[in-house]
């Protein structure tokens, strides 16, 4: 079953489509949106701008939260918990400074996306393990600085670990 969130700015956020208010968390004064992924897809094609971060602790850590179709001009922080946060089709997040994948978490770019912390981008990428980020061979990844356990991976190793 796929769903579409769509939040709207306010006092709070609202969710249509069928999705209750116990999918997510918004906290104006920290902004941060949680995402909870409660399904195993949900799918996101609501931009994501302003200063917003994102975290994702899915119910499940198989559950996938795909964003499509958008370039997400945010440039709050993503954090993944739990859950395996997509890339999808069109989907971009060129001004995210840092993004951290815990060890339930999974950093997915989708099959034909082509860097999507854009071209010349400014994310730091953290991971807990190498086996928090899926790329596959018909996608590319363009990064500042990455690493894995805290360990710093220098920029000729990043191609030869995925």
């Amino acid at each position: 079953m796929t769903s579409r969130r769509r939040c709207v700015p306010g006092s709070g956020a609202k969710v249509y489509d069928g999705i209750d208010t116990s999918s997510f968390k918004f906290d104006l004064e920290k902004k941060t949106l949680t995402l909870k992924c409660a399904q195993p897809l949900a799918q996101c094609t609501a931009k994501v701008s302003g200063s917003l971060s994102l975290v994702l602790d899915a119910t499940d850590k198989a559950n996938t939260q795909e964003f499509l179709s958008r370039e997400n001009d945010t440039l709050g922080t993503i954090r993944v918990k739990k859950g395996i946060f997509k890339i999808g089709k069109d989907a971009s997040f060129p001004c995210v400074p840092e993004m951290t994948v815990d060890a339930d978490g999974t950093l997915a770019i989708g099959d034909t996306v082509v860097n999507p912390f854009g071209g010349d981008p400014s994310l730091v990428l953290n991971l807990a393990a190498k086996e928090c980020l899926v790329v596959p061979t018909s996608a590319s990844l363009t990064v500042r600085q990455m690493f894995i356990n805290g360990s710093k991976i220098s920029q000729s190793q990043i191609p030869t670990l995925f």
